[in-house]
């Protein structure tokens, strides 16, 4: 890949829990390398920082990338409405600007450059979005970027994740060390996203109790962001296996909470369990959750292994259609 031009930056500011924001990085860096721009990450937010630093580069190593824009009074942005507030985070700039409605589905776009232009004159590119937007960027798959047009969507953020933006070596030593303290044997992986309540919790046992049927021997590895239904899935099955992170009082979210001691940690204890979920043997997950999509495109198990409790859900299924068509 060409090298960058040292004084054009994109910057991919972070929004939403780590799924989304993981997303929203690979489109960011994906732009950057095109465009021949230096590429920067940028979770200063409090979401995952604890006080206002960016951690991206905490929990991922990424090629080529730098911490922060060199210049936040430069008035070169595209788009220019964030002139004069480079140094905001996206959830203040929807704050400040649209009345708190954060859940626009392109709202993004008011925020970002147009992706499928790369010739933006501007020093600065800046974007947000909750989620990936490949079919955007496909027209610039050329040349020496070839390659890329024949791989799907999800086989391109696996390409990224795998060669491109990397686990943070600190965090994937953890993730080796339990899996070889806690995980011998065959494993069936299990993401319960129970806080938002969009999956019934017999959803996921319906498909457990089947798998677990045939492969009896099998650890169950839990990955969930609810004390209650850890609890529930430890009292139906022998062998449950979870890692230690922390859970908020009376069953509120665990992300974007004031009461979380450490923010930081709380995105390392999500990045360890959504690595651990890649490692397992089989995997059952709801599809609609962007944290379990990247789990299962990270891993390596094969598809036919991989159960999405939501693949048929008629609702799930109108929704994620209609997210494509307003991408």
């Amino acid at each position: 890949m060409p090298d960058a031009n040292p004084d054009l930056y994109f910057c991919a500011k972070g929004k939403a829990g780590l799924g989304n924001r993981m997303l929203a990085a690979i489109t960011g860096w994906l732009y950057a390398e095109l465009s021949g721009r230096i590429f920067v990450p940028d979770w200063s937010d409090f979401t995952y920082s604890n006080d206002g630093t960016n951690v991206f580069h905490q929990l991922f190593q990424c090629e080529r990338s730098l911490s922060a824009l060199p210049d936040l009074a430069e008035t070169s942005v595209a788009p220019p409405v964030w002139a004069g507030r480079l140094d905001k985070s996206a959830n203040d700039m929807v704050t400040e600007l649209d009345n708190d409605d954060h859940g626009g589905a392109t709202l993004w776009r008011k925020y970002s450059v147009d992706l499928t232009r790369l010739d933006h004159a501007e020093r600065y590119a800046m974007f947000w979005s909750y989620t990936q937007h490949i079919q955007l960027l496909r027209k610039h798959f050329t040349g020496a970027w070839a390659e890329w047009a024949k791989l799907s969507d999800d086989q391109v953020i696996a390409r990224v994740l795998q060669r491109h933006i990397l686990l943070a070596p600190g965090i994937r030593r953890q993730v080796d060390a339990f899996k070889a303290a806690n995980l011998p044997g065959e494993v069936i992986g299990v993401h319960v996203r129970y806080m938002d309540r969009r999956t019934s919790i017999h959803d996921f046992l319906k498909h457990l109790d089947k798998l677990h049927a045939k492969r009896p021997d099998a650890a169950i590895f839990l990955a969930t962001d609810n004390k209650e239904a850890e609890n529930l899935i430890r009292g139906r099955y022998p062998r449950v296996v979870t890692t230690p992170k922390w859970f908020p009082e009376g069953g509120i979210s665990m992300h974007q909470n004031p009461e979380c001691p450490d923010r930081t940690n709380n995105a390392v204890e999500a990045l360890i369990d959504m690595y651990l979920l890649a490692e397992c043997d089989y995997l059952i997950f709801p599809g609609s959750s962007t944290f379990s999509k990247i789990a299962s495109l990270i891993s390596k198990m094969p598809r036919a292994k991989m159960i999405d409790i939501e693949r048929y859900n008629p609702r799930i299924r109108l929704k994620k259609l209609i997210k494509a068509i307003l991408q």
